[in-house]
Order: C-alpha cells, then structure tokens, then sequence
C-alpha cells in the first residue's frame, strides 16, 4: 500500500483486495479461497479474520459499518461491524 501523496509505501498486505469502505478507512482482503481479513487501511493493523466454507465472489461495504460477501457457494452474509453480528442466507 502506497501513499499517493507522498509515494511512499506504507505497508504490505498479503492477498487480493475484495473491497475499501467509502471513506477508505477499511480494507477487505482475501489471503486464499475463503479466507478474509478486514485491515485497519491507515495502520494495515488486523481487524477481524474470517473464514468462509468457499472463496468469495463478490464482497461490498453497505454503509460504514455494514459488510456484505457472497461466496462462490452463492451463501450471502452480512456483517454489521459495528455490533459484531453476523447473519447468513443461502441462495
């Protein structure tokens, strides 16, 4: 992770990115099939690991607090970040 003003590397981070907050302030990444860390994006400190039974089809932040991921098994889960809960539907 670079900073565009500066140029300078802030950090490293190991897989692909999924998806960034609006404000920028969140990083999701998935390090292999099924397996994502939510990164403070200023600090690159880890935030929350999770695991999923397949890799991640599509992933999006629905509001600062709210976190949506698709897996390749078409299961939807919603996060809300904020109250630490989690719900999940199967397709």
């Amino acid at each position: 992770m670079y900073e565009l003003k500066s140029g300078n590397q802030r950090g490293k981070v190991f897989g692909s990115a999924l998806a960034v907050t609006d404000n920028g302030d969140r990083l999701l990444v998935e390090n292999r099939a099924g397996v994502v860390d939510l990164y403070d994006a200023l600090t690159l400190r880890p935030l929350e690991h999770f695991a999923f039974p397949s890799r991640v089809a599509h992933a999006e932040f629905a509001g600062p607090d709210d976190l949506l991921i698709l897996t390749a098994d078409q299961t939807v889960y919603q996060f809300n970040l904020g109250a630490e809960q989690v719900k999940s539907s199967t397709q």
